[in-house]
């Protein structure tokens, strides 16, 4: 959508996150190829003015992979395995699900769920050795053994471990590693550093030693790739508790460099449940809450959005005898496969949505035309008398809205708190709904 980042962007602004767009998570889908994700993006609102600030985008990791593809003939994955994994003895490294769980040590990503704890299924199974959209920002599956040897490898400049030969060019690792955009202007705690970013690596300081890192979040699995050159040391931190590793790797992560290097030992535990102590609960429905100004049932059918594609919203509570099939066994099967999480007592339409995040969608009505959008995962148990468990996550910590507009005979829908922004970013503004949508679908 934006004209001049799409005539002026290069690998540099991708890999620094400057591009002016948001996450967009949701918009790309397993049915999804490189092609199509960069396709999609032309179609995709942009938050903020090209080169004007840092948003995290993991799209374009997507189309860098794409571009390595097309220079060498080769899928991404198939060019680093030869290019970097086979060279540098990584032999347990690999993008491959088969590969991995063939070898009897693949991990499962745990989660607390209602009291008991869960393994995921294993979040991205296509493609093989051959990788798929997800491969470019976060396939790798790697060992400690094998991550040693990797951070060696940063540590000497992209030299082998144990040789004189270099695998990755020494300048390249330097330039990822030199700051191009900021992406924390100012220092939270004493401890801490401003923070700049290169090629997917943030550059900062902790307790005046540089700190060079790249943090990776996926379902089940949390980790962070940390050296600090100055002081030739590396290490890396691998979870898989998916609720809170993102902080236990933090944790993990200061406590070894403050060991390593003799420095202050500062009570992160403490300071990160004080700041989860802080966090703004989700709006909740009005008890007084007004219906939508038209019938539900006018409400449900095929809507589309160039970038985030199309789905089928189905109405699930009340039951609406009019559906289509598909949507009469969705609704039939709801409260079996989305446990928990479909409130039997407020108008809700559900959607299969089949993203790389989630499997479907939820529209619980919230007040008037608004609804409250949540994204659902549905896995099962191997329990016949509770078969499925499931899990229920918003778009965004101020919660993600849908509001439908109608206009004679069209009917849109515009949804805010979807795109994931950078801090900071304000909202979409304007005077109507499609004006300050993140994103907005047509009824067809």
């Amino acid at each position: 959508m934006d004209p001049i980042a799409a005539k002026g962007a290069t690998i540099i602004d991708l890999m620094t996150h400057r591009t002016g767009m948001p996450r967009h998570d949701v918009s790309y889908r397993w049915s999804d190829d490189l092609p199509s994700v960069v396709k999609k993006l032309r179609s995709l609102r942009p938050s903020a003015e090209f080169r004007d600030t840092w948003q995290y985008d993991n799209m374009m990791y997507m189309v860098l992979a794409y571009v390595t593809q097309l220079h060498t003939k080769m899928p991404f994955t198939r060019f680093v395995k030869q290019h970097i994994f086979e060279p540098l003895g990584l032999n347990a490294t690999t993008y491959s699900f088969e590969v991995a769980n063939a070898s009897g040590q693949l991990a499962d990503g745990l989660t607390h769920h209602n009291g008991t704890i869960r393994a995921f299924p294993y979040w991205s199974k296509p493609g093989g050795e051959d990788g798929n959209i997800e491969s470019g920002p976060g396939g790798v599956i790697s060992t400690a053994t094998d991550m040693a040897i990797w951070l060696q490898t940063l540590l000497l400049e992209g030299v082998k471990p144990g040789t004189n030969t270099s695998v990755i060019p020494a300048e390249a690792i330097r330039r990822v590693a030199t700051g191009i955009t900021v992406t924390a202007g100012t220092a939270p705690f004493p401890e801490l550093s401003p923070e700049v970013y290169g090629g997917g690596q943030t550059i900062s300081a902790y307790q005046g030693h540089q700190i060079v890192e790249h943090g990776g979040d996926v379902t089940g699995f949390h980790s962070r790739v940390v050296r600090l050159p100055f002081d030739n040391i590396g290490l890396a931190v691998l979870t898989n508790d998916d609720d809170a590793g993102f902080i236990f790797s933090d944790i993990i992560k200061y406590r070894l460099i403050e060991v390593a290097l003799g420095l202050k030992q500062v009570d992160w535990s403490s300071r990160f449940k004080a700041s989860l102590l802080q966090q703004i609960p989700l709006p909740e429905r009005p008890a007084n809450a007004s219906l939508p100004n038209v019938k539900l049932e006018s409400l449900v059918g095929k809507y589309d959005n160039a970038g985030y594609g199309g789905f089928e919203l189905c109405q699930v509570v009340p039951p609406n005898p009019t559906s289509s099939k598909a949507c009469k066994v969705l609704a039939a099967d709801a409260l079996t496969i989305l446990p928990g999480v479909v409130d039997p007592n407020v108008p809700t339409f559900l959607s299969v949505w089949n993203s790389t995040a989630v499997l479907y969608v939820s529209f619980a009505h919230f007040d008037g035309n608004i609804f409250s959008v949540r994204g659902l995962n549905s896995f099962t148990t191997g329990d016949l008398s509770q078969p499925y468990w499931a899990t229920s996550t918003p778009g965004s910590a101020q919660g993600t809205f849908a509001e439908f507009v109608v206009e004679g005979k069209h009917i849109g829908l515009g949804v805010a708190g979807l795109w994931g922004a950078g801090n900071g970013i304000p909202e979409p503004q304007g005077k109507t709904v499609r004006e300050k949508a993140e994103a907005w679908f047509d009824k067809i």
